[in-house]
């Protein structure tokens, strides 16, 4: 009996984590609307002129 009882708090601590990353990856991001993928995410350099007295230029 102790190890069925063990065994369905094991099951219903798994389904639970379960919910809750199902939750955090599409509703919580869907709600927020970011639907972002890899290949969404690209890293952008700007250079800034510098001006002759060393200042940037705005």
């Amino acid at each position: 009996m102790k190890s069925l009882f063990y065994q369905l708090i094991k099951y219903l601590r798994r389904q639970l984590w379960a919910l809750i990353v199902a939750y955090m990856l599409g509703m919580h991001n869907f709600y927020k609307g970011e639907n972002k993928t890899p290949d969404d995410i690209v890293i952008t350099i700007e250079y800034k002129q510098v001006q002759e007295d060393g200042t940037p230029e705005d």
